[in-house]
């Protein structure tokens, strides 16, 4: 896909020599993300500012637009077209951050764009993706970033259990979706394909919840996979519009099967001191304002 091509999910860092102590993962883990979260919002805010007239900026683009629609359509506008003739096209997600800047910086409300066309603005598309970026290494999980920050406010036994913990959320948020059941009314054909698909995801969760429960609870497995089965299932039944997000079941297997779901241990281990634990605090509050549920969908596919 195109919209592969924007970069990388984060970075791959080589050290010379481990960290001794648990300061060090936590300086490595914050530094990161917290110049990244600046750098993203001064490109959001300057963006947002400086929003060229919305109609001219469009129609230079979309020449099309005027003769299919006599002008710049709106969202519902493009999504009804979209979904009507099967074409596919990207609906760029949102944040906490993203929505306060969209509503407070700019000075002419009426000149932001619609999601189908933030890909278009390149300041807002960019600030955009790299605060997910940021909200994706900030999960508190192993050897990101955010696993480097929640080792040192909280330690490795609580900080294990807050990485089962997001690893689990992933799954339920990425397969939420995936298998319906209103499938298995059609016919033959479509009731063999939910089936498999349905077989095959069974198998994927049941994988990943092996890698992250500890040996002592490993007969839970099977009970733990059912439920969050469960719990997709009737979400979907309740929100029939719910679509997957591939993304969040691939960064779920990559966390299980190279990253690590625990972090490594430091040779000094310790809580770090009250001005980190505030920085962690404050990656924390980031990571609520950065992150969202769906970074991209492609919509008429």
């Amino acid at each position: 896909l195109p919209i592969l091509n924007i970069g990388s999910f984060g970075a791959v860092i080589r050290l010379k020599q481990m960290p001794e102590s648990t300061r060090k993962y936590f300086d490595i883990g914050i530094a990161g993300p917290l110049a990244g979260f600046v750098i993203s919002l001064a490109i959001l805010i300057y963006g947002f500012a400086t929003l060229p007239p919305l109609d001219n900026y469009l129609l230079e683009i979309n020449p099309d637009y005027q003769e299919q629609f006599g002008g710049v359509p709106n969202e519902a506008v493009i999504r009804a077209h979209v979904e009507e003739n099967a074409v596919p096209t990207y609906f760029i997600g949102t944040s906490l951050l993203f929505e306060l800047l969209k509503d407070f910086v700019p000075s002419d409300p009426s000149q932001v764009p619609n999601h189908f066309e933030i890909i278009h603005y390149p300041l807002l598309f960019v600030g955009y993706i790299t605060l997910f970026f940021t909200a994706l290494n900030l999960l508190p999980i192993g050897q990101l970033d955010g696993g480097h920050i929640i080792y040192g406010m909280v330690g490795p036994n609580v900080s294990g259990v807050i990485a089962r913990i997001a690893v689990i959320g992933l799954v339920l948020l990425g397969g939420t979706g995936l298998v319906d059941i209103r499938a298995f009314s059609g016919n033959w054909q479509e009731k063999l394909s939910e089936l498999l698909t349905l077989t095959i995801y069974i198998a994927f969760v049941v994988y990943i919840m092996i890698k992250v429960l500890p040996l002592q609870f490993r007969t839970y497995v099977y009970a733990l996979s059912l439920f969050i089965l469960g719990v997709q299932v009737i979400i979907k039944w309740n929100l029939p519009d719910q679509e997957m997000n591939f993304i969040w079941l691939f960064y779920a297997f990559l966390v299980v099967r190279l990253l690590g779901v625990d972090h490594p241990p430091a040779y000094y281990e310790h809580k770090v001191n009250a001005p980190r634990q505030i920085l962690g605090w404050i990656s924390i509050l980031i990571f609520i304002l950065c992150f969202t549920p769906t970074p991209v969908q492609i919509v008429g596919a």
